[in-house]
């Protein structure tokens, strides 16, 4: 069996994600980056309906990597956004 690389390409060639794009990339984007890079990506739709549902996401991706100190810096964020 081979090894498979994924490379992810932002849209537009830009190297990150602006906080407007569709929320359908966020899911190409949990499979395959490192969580700590994701919750910087997440952090960009902090406005938008589904923030918590991705915020969700990215924690417990966080958690499977073995950064649950990293996890529970991101969740003193979460919440104030929430209490926003």
């Amino acid at each position: 069996m081979k090894n498979c690389v994924y490379v992810y390409v932002y849209p537009a060639g830009s190297g990150q994600l602006s906080g407007n794009e569709d929320m359908s990339i966020l899911h190409g984007l949990i499979a395959y980056l490192p969580s700590a890079v994701l919750f910087a990506e997440v952090k960009k739709f902090k406005r938008r309906p589904r923030y918590l549902e991705f915020f969700v996401q990215v924690a417990r991706k966080g958690l499977a990597d073995g950064s649950a100190d990293l996890v529970i810096s991101w969740c003193t964020d979460a919440e104030q956004v929430l209490v926003k």
